[in-house]
C-alpha cells in the first residue's frame, strides 16, 4: 500500500508542512512555553506570581492537602475554610484564589510526600517527574524522534504542567496501562486500579477489560483500586472518608452552578450549558454521550482482530468523552490515542479527513478556553467529539481508501 511509506509529516495533508517544519514548530512552541515560564517566575513575589496567583495555580491545593495530612488533620482537605487557610499559610498571603479538593481520600496518597518538602522543590519534582514519565509512555508508543518534540509541545501538556496539575499523572496511568496490558497484564491492572484517585476518567477501563477478556488485569485492577481504598482508610482515617462524602453536595452545585466557569469545562455537559443549555438537558446529553462512548468501545474491544493501537487510542478518546467532569489539563490523556493513531496510520495508511481532526485536536487546548469563555463556542469539546467519531469509524467501519501520498 503507498501510504504504507509515508513520512511523518503526511499525516497532516498538507503541502506546506513537512518533518522539518514539524519540528521547527515544535521548538517554537517550547521556546514560547519556556518563555512563559522564565517570566512567570522572574516577576513572582515569593511563590505567588504577578497576577495574585500561586505558581503552579491548582497545586497549591494538592500542597495544602499534603500538609494537613501531614499535620493530622487529613479530614480538613474537604473543609474549604481549612483548605483555604491551609493556602493562605503556605504562601504567606492574606488573600489568594480559592480553590476546592473534590478528591476521593486516594489521592492522598500520591500528593501526602509532597509535604516533606519546600513548595518550590514539590512543585518542581511534581511537574517534572510527570512529564519524564508522560515522555516515556509516548516513546514507547511512538518511538520516533519527532514523538518527543510533538508530545513535549503538545497544548494540552503546558496548560497541565503551568497548573500544576493531575494529567500526566492520569495519562501515565491509562497509557501505561494499555502499554502493559497484553504483555504485563497483572501491572497493567495495577496502573489502572490507582486511576482510582480520579475515576471519572476510569469508568469505560472496566467494561473494556471485561469484553475483551482480559481477565488478569481486570481482577488486578479491581485488587489495586480496594487497595488504595484500604490505604487511605487507613492512613488517612474514616473522617477523610467521611468529609469527602460530605462534600459531594458541594461537586454536585459546582457542577449545576458552574461557579469556576462552564468554559473550563471540556466535556459535552460543559459544551451544552456554555451554550446556554440548562443543567437537566446538558446531563441528559451527556449521559447519552456516554453510553454511546461506552456502546462504541465494548464493540471494538470485542473485535480480536482489530489492531490493539486503534482499541488503546478509542479508550483513551472514550475517557474523555464519557466523563462530564474534564478539563484541558486532562486532554493530556488525548496524547496516547494520537501517538496510537499515527503509528497505526503509519502501517494501514491514513484515510482521508482523519489528519485534520487529528491536527486540530492537538491544536485546540491552545484555545478551547478563551473560545468558549469569549465566543462561546466550546471547540474543544466538538473537536473530541471528531476525533472518537473518526476513531471509532477505524475501529467499527469499513476501511475506506488511505489518503494519497503527497
Amino acid at each position: 500500500m503507498e501510504s504504507k511509506s509515508l513520512s511523518f509529516a503526511s499525516l497532516f495533508e498538507c503541502r506546506w508542512l513537512n518533518d522539518r517544519r514539524l519540528r521547527d514548530y515544535a521548538i517554537m512552541l517550547l521556546l514560547a512555553y519556556a518563555a512563559v515560564i522564565a517570566w512567570g517566575l522572574s516577576t513572582a513575589d515569593g511563590i505567588v506570581d504577578s497576577m495574585g496567583r500561586p505558581l503552579g495555580t491548582d497545586f497549591i491545593q494538592f500542597y495544602a492537602a499534603s500538609k494537613l495530612a501531614l499535620d493530622g488533620q487529613p479530614a480538613a482537605a474537604w473543609d474549604n475554610a481549612a483548605l483555604y487557610a491551609a493556602t493562605l499559610r503556605i504562601a504567606g498571603r492574606a488573600e489568594l484564589p480559592v480553590f476546592n479538593w473534590q478528591y476521593p481520600p486516594p489521592m492522598l496518597l500520591f500528593v501526602a510526600p509532597l509535604a516533606w518538602m519546600p513548595y518550590l522543590l514539590a512543585l518542581l519534582i511534581w511537574v517534572a517527574g510527570g512529564f519524564a514519565a508522560y515522555l516515556a509512555v509516548m516513546w514507547r508508543i511512538l518511538p520516533d524522534r519527532r514523538t518527543l518534540s510533538l508530545a513535549a509541545a503538545f497544548p494540552a501538556a503546558f496548560i497541565e504542567a503551568a497548573h500544576g496539575q493531575n494529567g500526566f499523572l492520569s495519562a501515565v496511568l491509562l497509557g501505561g496501562g494499555l502499554l502493559l496490558l497484553e504483555r504485563r497484564p497483572l501491572l497493567a491492572g495495577l496502573l489502572f486500579g490507582l486511576l482510582v484517585y480520579k475515576p471519572q476518567l476510569a469508568m469505560l477501563v472496566p467494561l473494556a477489560l471485561l469484553v475483551g477478556g482480559h481477565w488478569r488485569a481486570l481482577v488486578s485492577a479491581g485488587m489495586a483500586a480496594v487497595a488504595a481504598v484500604a490505604a487511605s482508610y487507613l492512613l488517612f482515617g474514616a473522617e477523610s472518608w467521611q468529609a469527602f462524602f460530605a462534600h459531594a453536595e458541594d461537586s454536585r452545585r459546582i457542577m449545576a452552578e458552574g461557579p469556576m466557569g462552564f468554559y473550563k469545562l471540556q466535556t459535552v455537559y460543559g459544551a451544552l450549558r456554555v451554550v446556554g443549555g440548562g443543567a437537566a438537558v446538558a446531563g441528559a446529553a451527556q449521559a447519552v454521550t456516554t453510553l454511546g462512548a461506552a456502546v462504541v468501545v465494548a464493540l471494538a474491544w470485542r473485535r480480536r482482530t482489530l489492531p490493539f493501537g486503534v482499541k488503546a487510542a478509542l479508550l483513551c478518546l472514550g475517557a474523555l468523552v464519557a466523563t462530564p467532569y474534564a478539563y484541558e489539563y486532562d486532554g493530556v490523556v488525548l496524547a496516547p490515542a494520537l501517538a496510537w493513531l499515527v503509528a497505526e496510520g503509519r502501517r494501514d495508511g491514513f484515510h482521508r479527513g482523519e489528519a485534520v481532526v487529528w491536527v486540530l485536536a492537538w491544536l485546540t487546548p491552545l484555545v478551547a478556553r478563551s473560545s468558549a469563555l469569549y465566543l462561546s463556542l466550546p471547540l474543544g469539546p466538538m473537536v473530541l467529539l471528531a476525533a472518537f467519531a473518526l476513531a471509532a469509524r477505524r475501529a467499527l467501519g469499513p476501511k475506506p481508501p488511505p489518503a494519497p501520498a503527497l
